[in-house]
């Protein structure tokens, strides 16, 4: 919801906030768009930046764009595997979720 990015944002503070994905930069701006929070990133890390997640450097680079040293201060959400993988590998801390499309139900 808009509304916990949005307090995440706060929370964050100075430090700002990244999307770092494997998508292109056109479809991340255009998603960040069709969502009204693309106010609430700092930083787009994407496909054409570099090597993608697992790779750590989608994460480094999203910190140093903040001008943030990668820490477990630092926390990547993300609903992959590689996401997780990669937060871990760039000395950040991985946080998965489940999204509706992959959340199994009973």
């Amino acid at each position: 919801k808009k509304t916990v990015m949005e307090e995440l944002r706060k929370r964050c503070g100075t430090n700002g906030m990244a999307v770092v994905t494997g998508r292109p930069r056109k479809d991340c701006d255009k998603f960040l768009k069709l969502h009204e929070i693309d106010h609430l990133f700092d930083v787009c890390v994407c496909m054409e930046d570099g090597p993608c997640k697992p790779d750590p450097f989608p994460v480094a680079k999203a910190c140093e764009l903040l001008g943030v040293e990668p820490s477990r201060a630092v926390v990547m959400v993300g609903d992959t595997p590689d996401d997780i993988v990669s937060a871990v590998a760039a000395g950040c801390r991985g946080v998965g979720v489940a999204t509706p499309e992959n959340a199994k139900t009973s």
